[in-house]
């Protein structure tokens, strides 16, 4: 079927001549457009990750101001004697409660309490319904100023609650929580109510957001359920409601709550396409937004794009016009020819003369035609004859061949299609009965980083990770020599010492008989999904894995334990007064620290089923197995004489010149266990044993200090 611009030498020259002006405009157009969304789209990020930076800043400095505050109160005199005294309304105290006052209201807290040691809330400025209750035993036990009280006199630091709605305030609050001592004894707790007015001015305040950008925050539930904390611009009353946000993973609270930070174009919990950046508040454990919709980004670009069709637009009709105007000196003699000749071939008889004007080539042409036609139409109808006998068998013909040739062609172009998409993106091989390779995939050696040469003749272990156990390997074998087909996920080595994750299918192939002749595997790459994974179960400071995977992995250990029988080990370490070594040296080398610590832990680990954790702030925690009491107790003193072995320079430390650890070591059968958190707190308490005892030495179940 012939194309619509060549049914007339009038539309070809129009189409040829539109094509080479107008493309280019088009393609140089396109190509400014594509650029400059890209621009603004990248642009739209880089500012909304700037504000998010600013807000989460502001957050840290406001509560690390309030922190260093309350860290400062706690070394007064004067609150020692309060808290000492057990009647902190005492006249000779009034001077101090004026200065309390006076902190609530510059600090814009909500309220400022001393607590006992015993838990009692001795003073208020408030003097609200929670005053006198006690936080172990009373009515606020339960809420988060009681949570954070215990948390505090656990960890013997500064600690921060959740934001939760607090009953005797009637509004959202978040408690801090600092111990006091007197004479290097714990005497009680100085807690600041901080309003969370204060942090939802910072999301409020939308300056730089546009018409329809926001920034919001929400938090994680003890269900896994996505709250928000801050006031939402698009859903009304989202705090007091406790709106839930949509438990969809390619959302960007989704992602920042669970500790994401990045910037991309993303659909928001009104299913808008938005440019949005998120990232994560550790210390309020929070995660955060910042959002502008898409539509409002593109808006200069979408005007961009109007401006240039209109220009399209009369620059074509322009270019027609004057195309038109050009060639109609061109068109009309060659009509005219052709009008001619196709008289002349439907065998209407031509004027002897005829008078063509035009003295160009075409007017020459149309002369010898005319002279031509003449002299041809007297033998014109026998060569007709023979012509149309030799086209009809011509066309037969070629159609048979054209028709063979299209299904040959057609036959292997798809055979070579698929060979080559099976070689080029099919991550398969093929082993004889004994494992040896005898064919691999393209995509097999691009994965691995060996080529075929390499790979074919030697065996299938070549690629075998030290972290799979033999008994999947064993499985393995076992299932295909019965015949059967095996699936499941094999970490393998690459060539240059990385690793990747696949999906195996692996199938024994028949012969005609039956009997198994070779086997196939064909593989699917999930390493980027074993990596999200990874990381989700990793702490990001030490590398090693967090307390999320520990809940995950202790009731797994366990009964692995109890199927076989096996003596279980919890180790649970602490760095030795690790806030005055912060305190010394600074974070960041406190930092270096945990991380030495736990290179540690890894290098202690030989056994596929041993992990360690680090269970938050300088805590870490140890799940192994030991083929006795004495080798578990051996393998826990080792890796306390390590850290101190690291000589890391401490000299706030009681114990050492040098860093050191003190450990709890829970070590019993594990069919003995029955409650997880009861296995937990009792190496918790062996642990403050450790500390109490002296510290720089480990503590166990069954024969006490070690």
């Amino acid at each position: 079927m012939s194309r619509w611009y060549t049914l007339h030498i009038k539309n070809e020259i129009l189409f040829w001549f539109i094509l080479l002006s107008l493309l280019p405009l088009l393609v140089l157009t396109s190509v400014n457009y594509y650029y400059q969304k890209s621009l603004y789209e990248e642009e739209a990020k880089g500012h909304l990750q700037l504000i998010l930076k600013e807000k989460s800043e502001a957050i840290d400095n406001h509560l690390s101001r309030i922190g260093g505050e309350i860290e400062v109160l706690a070394t007064s005199q004067a609150v020692k004697e309060m808290l000492l005294s057990k009647h902190p309304l005492k006249e000779d105290h009034q001077e101090s409660r004026n200065y309390f006052v006076n902190l609530v209201a510059r600090y814009q807290l909500h309220d400022l309490m001393f607590v006992d040691k015993d838990g009692t809330i001795l003073y208020s400025v408030k003097k609200e319904s929670d005053l006198g209750t006690n936080l172990n035993t009373g009515a606020q036990a339960d809420t988060n100023l009681g949570e954070v009280y215990r948390k505090c006199i656990e960890q013997l630091e500064t600690q921060i609650s959740d934001f939760r709605y607090y009953k005797p305030s009637n509004k959202e609050a978040l408690f801090m929580a600092t111990p006091v001592y007197a004479n290097h004894t714990f005497i009680g707790v100085i807690v600041f109510q901080i309003n969370i007015s204060n942090i939802n001015e910072l999301f409020l305040n939308q300056e730089g957001m546009g018409e329809s950008g926001e920034v919001y925050a929400a938090k994680l539930t003890h269900t896994n359920k996505i709250v928000s904390t801050t006031p939402l611009r698009y859903q009304k009353n989202s705090v007091d409601e406790d709106y839930q946000f949509p438990t969809l993973t390619e959302l960007p609270i989704y992602k920042a709550v669970y500790g994401e930070s990045n910037k991309a174009i993303a659909y928001d919990y009104r299913g808008k396409e938005v440019v949005a950046a998120w990232g994560y508040i550790p210390i309020l454990r929070w995660g955060i937004v910042a959002q502008i919709d898409h539509d409002e980004i593109l808006a200069p670009v979408a005007q961009l794009r109007f401006y240039s069709i209109l220009i399209l637009f009369f620059v074509g009709i322009g270019i027609v016009i004057a195309i038109l105007s050009a060639i109609k000196h061109i068109v009309q003699p060659i009509e005219k020819l052709a009008n001619t000749m196709k008289n002349f071939s439907k065998g209407k008889k031509i004027e002897t003369s005829f008078d063509y004007d035009t003295q160009n080539e075409i007017g020459e042409l149309s002369r010898n035609f005319q002279e031509m036609s003449i002299a041809l139409r007297a033998s014109q109808e026998t060569i007709q004859k023979y012509a149309d006998e030799l086209e009809l068998k011509v066309q037969i013909r070629t159609q048979e061949l054209e028709n063979a040739n299209a299904k040959i062609d057609l036959t292997n172009k798809n055979l070579k299609r698929y060979i080559t998409i099976i070689d080029t993106y099919i991550i398969t091989s093929t082993t004889n009965l004994s494992g040896t390779i005898t064919y691999v995939s393209q995509a097999f050696c691009a994965i691995t980083g060996y080529t075929q040469e390499e790979l074919i003749g030697r065996k299938h272990n070549i690629v075998r990770h030290p972290d799979m156990p033999i008994s999947l390997y064993n499985d393995l074998w076992k299932t295909i020599r019965s015949g059967e087909i095996w699936q499941g996920e094999i970490k393998n080595l690459c060539k240059d010492g990385s690793y990747y994750w696949v999906y195996s299918t692996i199938t024994p192939i028949m012969d005609e008989n039956g009997e198994i002749i070779e086997y196939t595997s064909i593989r699917q790459d999930i390493t980027d999904k074993k990596r999200i994974e990874e990381l989700s179960i990793t702490d990001g400071l030490t590398q090693i894995y967090n307390r999320r995977y520990f809940n995950e992995m202790l009731p797994k250990m366990i009964d692995s334990a109890k199927r076989n029988n096996e003596l279980f080990c919890f180790l649970m370490m602490d760095v030795d007064h690790f806030k005055l070594y912060n305190d010394t040296y600074g974070h960041q080398m406190g930092d270096e620290v945990l991380i030495k610590v736990a290179q540690v832990f890894k290098n202690s680990l030989h056994r596929a089923d041993d992990y360690c954790f680090r269970l938050g702030g300088e805590e870490f925690g140890i799940l192994f197995r030991a083929q006795s009491y004495n080798h578990g107790v051996e393998f826990a003193t080792s890796l306390c004489k390590e850290i101190e072995d690291l000589k890391i320079q401490h000299e706030k430390n009681s114990v050492s010149a040098y860093v050191t650890a003190s450990m709890g070591l829970v070590i019993m059968n594990a069919n003995a266990i029955t409650d997880y958190e009861e296995l937990y707190k009792q190496a918790d308490d062996l642990l403050y044993h450790a500390k109490e005892s002296g510290r720089n030495r480990v503590v166990n179940n069954e024969e006490g200090e070690v």
